[in-house]
């Protein structure tokens, strides 16, 4: 079993379904403030839609279901372009396995992430590894795809979501 770094109740998961950053109604929309940057990729769906357009994040992190429950699959030809790295991350936590094998995975110019749990608060240890140059993009329900540009502002969203969970 991973060790936990944070676990978080259910009213500090009630927040963070609120976007941290920009929705956009469409991927192509979202490219737009993605330019001279570094994607970083969490969820399956946001995931395929950017390598159907042949835009290959530096780093994605995917739990290989879309919505907890219905597989994908990706084919050898897609996952032969990326280095892949496995991290266990049980529901409503961040372990630390999740996030060292972001930050190692942050040193390859492509690389998957597939975690066995969830991938949802994935967020959380990629802006605390990451800086302005990045983006991170990300899958809201029924509302589009989140895009996260690190700066002051984002970090003290962290910073607050942070003080209101449980630091194991």
């Amino acid at each position: 079993m991973s060790e936990i770094i944070f676990k978080f109740s259910e009213d500090v998961k009630e927040f963070l379904r609120k976007p941290i950053g920009k929705i956009f109604k469409s991927i192509d929309d979202a490219l737009s403030i993605a330019k001279n940057k570094k994607i970083i990729c969490v969820g399956d769906i946001v995931f395929l839609s950017l390598i159907s357009r042949n835009v290959y994040p530096k780093v994605s992190i995917i739990d290989l279901k879309t919505r907890r429950n219905k597989m994908i699959s990706l084919s050898n030809d897609v996952l032969k372009n990326f280095k892949i790295f496995r991290a266990r991350n049980p529901p409503s936590t961040v372990t630390k396995d999740l996030y060292e094998k972001i930050r190692e995975a942050l040193k390859y110019e492509r690389s998957i992430v597939i975690v066995d749990g969830e991938e949802d608060l994935a967020v959380i240890p990629c802006l605390m590894l990451c800086d302005e140059s990045y983006v991170i993009f990300y899958g809201q329900p029924d509302e589009g795809v989140v895009v996260v540009e690190i700066n002051e502002e984002t970090i003290e969203k962290l910073a607050s979501i942070l003080m209101i969970s449980r630091i194991i």
